[in-house]
């Protein structure tokens, strides 16, 4: 082996690798015609397509000629459904419903605007119809949400709507007798805070509902999906997202009750982490559970007795998260995440767990080259955090004795979401060239009961930057990090982390922010609807807690920042506008502490264009070697310092 400075190595995976990435794969669905999912490619600046993998095992692309996006909440999903030979879809170029497939062309079911979005897509061939979640801009004030339905064969309609009045839905899920099941919210709660889930009869031909009777509420019940005669949901009022059914003679049971997150937090529409198996009879559900931060795959029976996990493929040995889950009669269909590859659609035999992959997201590293994710507890001020350490690796290099790396710490976004340990290209970019990272799941994270996700209630800003600060501590006695090169980095509210844990606290000697919260205030008049109440259960209701807003927003103790900042910011972005990138610049600028601001023209939260992410990664590696004094192989930009 050979020795080199950490920080300092000819990585193995190469920037165009990390920009290129692999293709990501999205939502899956099943339909007599085979299996279905979307793919979003770097390659084509993020355009998502629908490709079919026909059960004689050819592979097509069904919607070449779409990007297929929903843009309902700002974050989407649910942007295509299929039925027998039919695809309905969410086109982001010209902003309208399609329906059309391999057997008949394309047409569209919405005017194209981009006033109104429409995601969560049910299709229901045999019915003549297309249900919808639609967001509408065109009145004044908050956009108004509704369920809605399309007939196929009307072409370019306004949609009937089918139910409306509450802030929010999701899960359209209609019966083969008729009955419509949806979950709905009212601000200021989150989908994770309180919801309902309802049930109606519904008027197939004139397309109306009756008086609905609720299924669930009061907690987080999530993802009505109809199995006959039953409704199967999750649910959460013992404190974990658990299996639940109901019918209209005995109401609810309970299906699991384990103390662990059979679910995900409802931040896109759409999307599905469980199954009901087989499609045309249910008899179990086919989910995942997760056990302090490990993944595992269960089965629970319909009738009541108990959830079995299955027996590990070896093939599925280094599973890291379910992305997306669908059924046929046949077995059960995987989006999943691994440790050591990229992402793969999996089939999986729910009785046996044998499992095969379909199609794979990209070629596999080279051996020697993968930074395998260790699953780090540790003590903090709040209870106890969960993280995910990346040591340096290189097949070829190790740093010198005596040595410790530097350490990049990841603050995840949401807040109410979770740093998940599958392989992630730019994790690896950073280890095959010398830096440790760790991916902490402060409290207020998603994946290990509602109390956990409940720590940061009241206390964003507090509990989040404590936590992170906890594990680099915890790193640093353990004598695996170097103390005087550790940097925090985050997008959105994780970019808040970021800026807050800059002003609070003098545990980083860099900071590098991605569409970052530097006012909280302008968080809270002026983002997109899904999330203007979000602030008050994670500070306070707005303007009652004006001064605790003040006394949490980064930007307003800029004063106490000693520490080099990077501010990354699209100059779209619809729900961090980019004049708190701007403020918190020129404050950090006026503080006297080095900044340097790059927008990036025409990206929104997120950046999705090769260059923008090109230049944004090596601008990072930039900041870093310039601070830190690193000599680097790699062809690294100069920074602008403001």
């Amino acid at each position: 082996m050979t020795e080199m400075p950490y920080g300092s190595w000819p990585g193995t995976t190469p920037a165009d690798e990390v920009l290129r990435g692999s293709v990501s794969l999205q939502e899956v669905q099943t339909s007599d015609g085979g299996v279905f999912w979307s793919e979003s490619r770097p390659t084509e600046n993020g355009r998502s397509t629908v490709m079919h993998r026909a059960h004689n095992g050819g592979v097509f692309e069904d919607a070449e000629q779409f990007d297929v996006r929903s843009r309902v909440m700002e974050y989407g999903g649910g942007a295509w459904s299929v039925d027998d030979a039919t695809l309905a879809l969410v086109d982001d170029r010209r902003r309208q419903v399609q329906v059309g497939g391999w057997t008949r062309p394309f047409v569209p079911l919405s005017s194209a605007t981009d006033q109104v979005a429409y995601g969560d897509l049910r299709l229901h061939t045999r019915r003549g119809l297309l249900l919808a979640i639609q967001e509408d801009h065109r009145g004044e004030g908050e956009a108004v949400t509704r369920i809605v339905a399309f007939r196929l064969d009307r072409g370019e309609q306004e949609p009937i709507v089918l139910v409306e009045g509450a802030s929010f839905y999701a899960d359209p899920e209609l019966s083969e007798d008729g009955r419509l099941a949806w979950c709905e919210w009212d601000h200021p709660n989150m989908p994770w805070d309180s919801t309902r889930i309802k049930v109606a009869d519904m008027d197939l031909d004139a397309l109306g509902i009756s008086e609905p009777t609720i299924v669930a509420e009061g907690w987080s019940g999530l993802h009505p999906r109809w199995a006959g005669g039953e409704l199967v949901y999750v649910d959460d009022p013992h404190g974990f997202w658990n299996f639940y059914a109901w019918n209209a003679e005995e109401g609810s049971r309970s299906l699991t009750t384990t103390r662990h997150d059979h679910e995900m937090p409802l931040w896109t529409l759409g999307n599905n982490h469980w199954a009901l198996f087989p499609r045309s009879r249910p008899e179990f559900v086919v989910g995942m559970r997760l056990v302090d931060g490990r993944l595992e795959l269960v089965r629970a029976p319909l009738s009541g007795e108990g959830e079995i996990e299955l027996a590990s493929d070896p093939h599925l040995r280094s599973m890291a998260s379910v992305q997306s889950m669908a059924a046929d009669d046949h077995a059960v269909y995987l989006i999943m995440s691994f440790t050591d590859r990229p992402d793969e659609l999996i089939m999986l035999d729910p009785l046996t767990g044998r499992a095969e992959p379909v199609h794979g997201s990209g070629r596999p590293p080279a051996p020697g080259t993968v930074s395998i994710p260790e699953n780090l507890w540790v003590d903090g001020p709040h209870g106890r955090v969960q993280a995910f350490f990346y040591p340096p690796q290189h097949p070829e290099i190790t740093g010198p004795e005596g040595e410790r790396p530097p350490l990049v710490v990841l603050s995840h976004g949401g807040p109410t979401s979770m740093a998940l340990p599958g392989l992630n290209s730019k994790v690896q970019y950073w280890t095959s060239r010398g830096f440790a990272v760790v991916d902490v799941n402060y409290g207020g994270s998603s994946g290990f009961g509602r109390q956990y996700r409940e720590r940061l209630r009241g206390n964003w800003g507090i509990v989040d930057v404590d936590d992170c600060r906890a594990v680099v501590e915890h790193l640093v006695r353990e004598g695996r990090v170097d103390p005087r090169r550790v940097a925090i980095t985050g997008g959105s509210a994780g970019g808040y982390t970021t800026l807050q844990s800059l002003v609070t606290t003098d545990t980083y000697t860099a900071g590098v922010s991605r569409y970052g919260i530097g006012d909280l205030a302008t968080l809270a008049t002026d983002t997109h609807k899904f999330e203007a109440r979000y602030p008050d259960g994670l500070v306070g209701p707005w303007p009652e807690a004006a001064d605790l807003y003040a006394e949490r927003s980064p930007i307003k103790h800029v004063d106490k920042l000693a520490t080099p900042m990077l501010i990354l910011q699209g100059t779209d972005d619809k729900v961090v506008p980019p004049n708190q990138a701007e403020s918190m610049a020129a404050a950090v600028k006026e503080a006297g502490q080095p900044v340097a601001l790059v927008m990036f023209e025409g990206e929104g939260h997120g950046f999705r264009r090769m260059d923008s992410r090109r230049h944004a990664l090596l601008a990072e590696q930039a900041f870093y070697c310039k601070l830190w004094g690193l000599d680097s192989p790699d062809d690294l930009p100069d920074l602008d310092w403001l």
